[in-house]
C-alpha cells in the first residue's frame, strides 16, 4: 500500500481544525463562563492559526524543490502554537520566552506567505517578480525580528515595516495578475482559444522524486504502478484488457518551466526539447508505453512505471504493434548516445 505523506498531513490538520471548533463550542456552551473557558477560547486562537498556517504550507508538500521551506513552515507553526499554549496556561511572563514564541510565528508567516506565491506557477519572464516578492516577504520578517530582539528605534522601525508591508502587498497582488496577463497574451498567438484538459484519474507509483526514477518504461519493467480512474470513466475500459501494452498520456505535474533546449539523460550536449522526452516541455505532457497487468473496476495495474507518484492521467490508448511499431525507423541522436543512463538524476529538479 502506497502512503502519500502530503495527504496524511493535510488530513491530520483538517481533523485538528474540526476538533478545535468542537472544543470551542463546548467551552462556550458549558456551565459558567469563567477563567477556564476564557483560557480555552484564547488558546484556540494560536492553535487554529497554527493549523491554518500548516495547512497552507502543506498544500505544496509534494513539490520537492520547496520541501525545506515547507518543513520549516510546518515546524514553526506547530512550535508557535505549542509554546503559545504553554505560555497561556503556564502564565509565563518571561520576555525572552514571548520573543521566542513571536519568532516562530514570524517564520510561520514568512513560509505561509511564500507558499501563496509558490502556488502561482509562472513563466520564466515573471521569475524576477517572484524573486522580488520573496525578498519583500523575507524583509518584513527580518525587520520584525531585528527590532524585537535588538530594540532599535521605534519610529524608524514602524516606517520601514510600513513601507515593506505596502511593497509586499502590492507584489503579492501583482503575481497572479501578471500570471493571468501573460497566460492570456500567449494564448491567441495561434489564433485559437486556450485549451483546458481535465485529468481522468491519478497514477500511483513508488517514485516520490525524479532522482532514481526510470527514464523510460523499458528501463523500469520491474516497477509497478496503479491507475485510479475517475469512476465516471470506468465504462471506457471495456475491451482494454485484451491488449498487452497501453499508452499512458499524462501531465508532468512537477515541471514548473519550459526550456526549448535541454541536456537529455542519455547525452551530454543540449538538444531541442522536441527531439527529447524531457519533462520541461511547453505543455508538460508525458507519454509512456507500459505493460498492462490487470483491470479491476476503475483500477489498472501496470509495469514499466516511469512517472512520479500522484501524476495526473490525461488519457489511455491501446498499444498496437500494427500501428505503433516501426523497427527500421532512424533513431536520431540516440543512435550515437554518449551515456547509458537508465535512471533520472537531479538535472531537471527545481525547473
Amino acid at each position: 500500500m502506497k502512503i502519500n505523506l502530503g495527504k496524511i498531513v493535510l488530513w491530520v490538520l483538517v481533523c485538528a481544525l474540526v476538533l478545535s471548533g468542537i472544543i470551542a463550542i463546548v467551552a462556550l456552551l458549558s456551565g459558567t463562563f469563567g477563567k477556564t473557558q476564557q483560557k480555552i477560547l484564547i488558546s484556540l486562537l494560536p492553535l487554529v492559526f497554527g493549523i491554518l498556517a500548516s495547512f497552507a504550507v502543506a498544500t505544496q508538500f509534494n513539490r520537492p524543490r520547496f520541501r525545506p521551506l515547507i518543513h520549516a513552515g510546518i515546524a514553526a507553526s506547530i512550535l508557535g502554537a505549542i509554546l503559545t499554549l504553554w505560555g497561556i496556561w503556564g502564565s509565563v511572563d518571561s520576555e525572552a520566552f514571548w520573543k521566542t514564541v513571536t519568532t516562530f510565528w514570524v517564520i510561520s508567516y514568512v513560509t505561509c506567505h511564500s507558499t501563496l506565491i509558490i502556488a502561482n506557477d509562472v513563466s520564466r519572464k515573471l521569475k524576477p517578480l517572484i524573486l522580488a516578492t520573496y525578498l519583500a516577504i523575507a524583509a518584513v520578517g527580518t525587520v520584525i525580528l531585528t527590532f524585537m530582539w535588538f530594540e532599535l528605534d521605534l519610529d524608524k522601525h514602524y516606517r520601514a515595516l510600513g513601507v515593506l508591508g505596502i511593497i509586499t502587498v502590492i507584489l503579492t497582488i501583482l503575481v497572479p495578475i501578471a500570471r493571468k496577463m501573460t497566460a492570456t497574451a500567449s494564448g491567441p498567438k495561434l489564433g485559437s482559444a486556450r485549451i483546458e484538459i481535465k485529468p481522468i484519474g491519478l497514477i500511483h507509483t513508488d517514485h516520490k522524486e525524479r532522482k532514481g526514477t526510470p527514464i523510460q518504461p523499458g528501463f523500469g519493467q520491474e516497477c509497478e504502478g496503479e491507475i485510479v480512474l475517475d469512476p465516471e470513466y470506468a465504462p471506457g475500459l471495456t475491451d482494454l484488457a485484451g491488449f498487452e501494452r497501453i499508452w499512458l498520456i499524462y501531465h508532468f505535474h512537477s515541471a514548473e518551466s519550459c526550456k526549448l533546449e535541454v541536456v537529455p539523460f542519455r547525452d551530454t550536449v543540449k538538444r531541442g526539447i522536441f527531439a527529447t522526452r524531457a519533462p520541461l516541455r511547453p505543455n508538460h505532457i508525458g507519454l509512456s508505453a507500459v505493460r498492462l497487468i490487470s483491470i479491476t473496476g476503475n483500477r489498472i495495474r501496470f509495469s514499466g512505471a516511469d512517472m512520479l507518484d500522484g501524476t495526473p492521467l490525461l488519457d489511455i490508448k491501446p498499444y498496437s504493434p500494427l500501428f505503433d511499431s516501426f523497427p527500421d525507423a532512424k533513431d536520431g541522436w540516440l543512435a550515437a548516445k554518449t551515456t547509458d543512463r537508465t535512471r533520472a538524476d537531479e538535472r531537471f529538479d527545481g525547473e
